[in-house]
């Protein structure tokens, strides 16, 4: 017997009813729908759908009654989507309730059928809120929205009304709308737009994208913002077949979005075009990196509390030096605004808030006052140059003067964190870039970097060529970020030239180093330790933040969250590792991490870990230095020893770039096995040593 499922959908700011069944041309149920007046069809969400109308139960039966074979009629049958339809004929006949009602306090009612609940919006009415509140139904004040939040029951829908038709408030019913929240009404949708003249391919495209979200069985608001940025997408290049672009053309639309759309909606575009070439046409995986072309946000000027400022100006010789400081670093004055600031203005703060508004503040800046009127005497600016109130330029190099003469790095240093709070970058890149500019300008006995000429940093640089090439490299990035996108300094190739790198050959265990190395080990944390390092591949900082809950051994895969380039990522979890963690669980019992020190809750620490295996290494007879890393190492390198393709090898590594996979492959090259040196074609005589004259 065929089967047909019928239900309520909201599509256009219209009331609609679905009508799903497999599509079997010439069927029963396909011939009877058909015949059906004001139907439309969808094509992506592929099902067809008529106007709705209180009775469309009976209606339905009675048409699908008519046929020549019986056919199955399914309602849904869930008590909230029950609850909606009760609330949706009961508005029916009261969509404005009271409508001569003079009462000027309005109520407006908003039905979200997506989310099983509904809204309530009251005039600002305090006594209406009080009467909600004390009502203990259940709802919850948006305070953002400035509305009430219930669920879409509908006892509560009808005891809401009653509270507001007592308050006598003028009642307003209608459904919420919000284009693009169901599959079903993201097809209709595009429906609408392929009747007013889109294109068949951009059609077809738009319904095998959603139909291929649905077999990955992405989640529900994942499919809704995948859907809506993939759009905008193939709308851009209307007329125009997506499917065929290559690299450089879907690279120029996520750099034109990258210049109009914010960082989360950007992130979200890239994901959706990549999930269509990618995950939809088999494309290797693409990368858009943007990172070099984003501006650095800039913060606001440092706030330094009460406090700490005065801990900063004890420091400080000069009244007027005190008083410029106090004003730019606690009272956060522009300097365009000090500079007009006459020398009369001990009644500054009443016109000009004071951050916190703190009494204690404005006290401190009257007594500033006091000392720096007795200082400069009878003047009229509160700062002046030759009887000449100063320029901003020149109060602002004033200012740089102060920062270096007394060598105030409490300042150099919150400001420039402040900044790098500011930006996407690790936590360890931004403590290596702070220390490292915090020891330049130590060096510099604090002059203020506009102040420090390109010579000078040279010079500086070479003292630092007995370092590693790294370390170089980490000074000179911090360098450039610091001069060039905070100090707006600009240098070329040749005033910080990059030390040329070596190539160096990762180190790794083999198999049988591996297999000594957790045989030998009898502490069952310890054993665990080594052994998942190796089975997944895991950086130690990875290992240290895992968590118990990270362990899928059903589907044998770790979950590796925020890694380096804060990135999530799955890796692999050895399937005979299962006995083991189990009997590691029960008799350490760590709380939230999967390796704790002995304080329950805290991480386990890295040298701790780094200590386990080179104590384990040297036990075992293995004499060469060894790390940590060495586990991730040897996880690639016998990989692809393995046979496994190196593209999968990237993506259990979570590497950004397939080159940085690659400096496996040149272990794991047989060349030296099967290659011979030509030195072994020649014949050597038998070595005779010559007799002596």
């Amino acid at each position: 017997m065929d089967s047909v499922r019928v239900y309520p959908i909201y599509h256009k700011k219209e009331s609609r009813i679905a009508i799903r069944y497999t599509y079997q041309k010439g069927s029963i149920p396909d011939r009877i729908t058909r015949s059906l007046p004001g139907r439309k069809y969808s094509a992506s969400g592929q099902f067809w759908h008529i106007p709705y109308r209180n009775d469309y139960r009976e209606y339905i039966t009675r048409q699908f009654a008519s046929g020549s074979a019986p056919v199955k009629i399914i309602f849904p049958t869930d008590p909230l989507q029950k609850d909606c339809d009760q609330m949706l004929s009961s508005s029916t006949d009261n969509d404005i309730a009271n409508p001569n009602n003079s009462s000027d306090i309005q109520a407006d009612i908003i039905i979200d059928k997506e989310k099983k609940r509904f809204l309530l919006h009251h005039d600002n009415n305090g006594d209406v809120y009080q009467k909600i509140a004390d009502s203990q139904l259940g709802g919850i004040w948006d305070s953002e929205k400035k509305c009430w939040v219930f669920k879409g029951e509908n006892h509560l829908y009808h005891q809401v009304k009653s509270i507001l038709h007592a308050a006598n408030c003028r009642i307003k019913i209608s459904w919420q709308s919000k284009p693009g929240a169901l599959p079903s009404d993201i097809a209709d949708t595009d429906e609408r737009k392929v009747d007013d003249g889109e294109d068949v391919k951009t059609r077809h495209i738009l319904a095998v994208y959603q139909q291929a979200m649905g077999l990955k069985r992405l989640s529900k608001r994942t499919q809704e913002i995948y859907f809506s940025f993939f759009r905008d997408y193939v709308r851009y290049h209307q007329g125009r077949d997506v499917s065929g672009f290559d690299y450089q053309q879907i690279y120029k639309y996520i750099k034109l979005k990258s210049k109009e759309i914010g960082y989360t909606r950007l992130k979200q575009t890239i994901a959706a075009v990549k999930f269509f070439y990618e995950r939809v046409q088999g494309r290797p995986t693409l990368y858009f990196n943007l990172d070099g072309e984003k501006e650095i946000p800039r913060p606001g000027v440092l706030y330094l509390p009460l406090p700490d400022i005065k801990k900063v100006l004890s420091a400080i010789r000069s009244p007027s030096d005190r008083l410029l400081i106090f004003l730019v670093y606690h009272a956060n004055i522009p300097l365009g605004k000090i500079c007009n600031m006459q020398l009369q203005c001990r009644d500054f703060f009443e016109s000009y808030n004071i951050p916190g508004n703190n009494p204690s503040g404005i006290q401190q800046f009257q007594s500033l006052l006091t000392h720096h009127t007795d200082a400069v005497g009878n003047k009229t600016w509160l700062f002046e140059e030759k009887g000449e109130a100063y320029e901003v330029n020149a109060l602002r190099k004033k200012l740089f003067r102060v920062l270096a003469t007394y060598k105030l790095e409490t300042i150099y240093r919150q400001q420039y964190r402040q900044i790098l709070d500011s930006t996407h970058y690790s936590n360890k890149t931004k403590q290596m870039y702070l220390g490292a500019f915090m020891r330049f300008l130590a060096y510099f006995n604090y002059k203020h970097p506009v102040f420090i000429a390109n010579d000078e940093i040279r010079d500086y640089l070479i003292l630092h060529r007995d370092k590693s090439a790294s370390h170089q490299d980490n000074i000179i990035n911090a360098f450039r970020f610091f001069f060039e996108k905070v100090h707006d300094m600009h240098f070329g190739d040749c005033s910080l030239p990059r030390p040329r790198k070596g190539f160096y050959l990762p180190d790794f265990f083999t198999k049988d180093e591996i297999g000594a190395m957790i045989n030998y080990l009898d502490n069952k944390k310890h054993r665990l330790l080594l052994a998942l390092g190796y089975s997944g591949g895991l950086r130690r900082s990875e290992i240290k933040a895992l968590k118990i809950t990270d362990i899928d051994i059903r589907k044998n895969r770790i979950f590796v969250r925020g890694a380096k380039g804060n990135k999530d990522r799955y890796t692999l979890f050895a399937g005979n590792l299962k006995d083991l963690l189990q009997s590691y669980l029960e008799e350490y019992k760590p709380a939230l991490y999967l390796f704790e020190s002995t304080s329950r809750g805290m991480r386990y620490s890295t040298s701790s870990m780094a200590n386990v295996l080179k104590n384990t290494a040297k036990a075992v007879g293995i004499q060469r230095r060894v790390h940590l890393h060495m586990l991730r190492h040897s996880f690639a390198t016998h990989l692809l020893e393995d046979g496994k393709d190196i593209s999968y090898v990237q993506q259990l590594l979570g590497h950004k770039d397939i080159k940085t996979t690659q400096r496996y492959t040149h272990v794991v090259n047989d060349a030296l096995e099967t290659v011979t040196s030509p030195m072994e074609s020649i014949h050597i005589k038998a070595y005779l040593p010559r007799k002596p004259g």
